[in-house]
């Protein structure tokens, strides 16, 4: 695996909103956001970038209220047109989600 150093002053790091000891991962993720909001990384690379789980990532990103995806209103309601699958289980899905956010509350 490469790893990347550079050089920062301490009173940039001083000036960065995060303490001393979380500046590292801090910028990693604020490049991660950078580069996967100019559409230049996908999110499971972004995640990667940033040292996080694809699901923390993208939590991370509501947190600090990044826009990961860029649809214009035409490609959404095109989307919400669209008739799901055969095999697909609308109700299964909505439940799934409905448990993962009391788990997490």
């Amino acid at each position: 695996m490469a790893a990347v150093t550079f050089d920062l002053p301490d009173e940039l790091l001083a000036a960065l909103p995060c303490a001393p000891g979380e500046a590292a991962g801090a910028i990693r993720l604020a490049a991660a956001f950078y580069w996967c909001s100019r559409g230049e990384l996908s999110t499971g690379w972004a995640a990667r970038l940033a040292g996080l789980p694809y699901a923390a990532f993208l939590e991370a990103a509501v947190r600090h209220k990044v826009d990961l995806f860029h649809y214009d209103i035409e490609e959404i309601k095109r989307e919400l047109a669209r008739s799901l699958p055969d095999g697909v289980d609308l109700e299964a899905i909505k439940q799934d989600i409905a448990r993962a956010q009391a788990a997490r509350r």
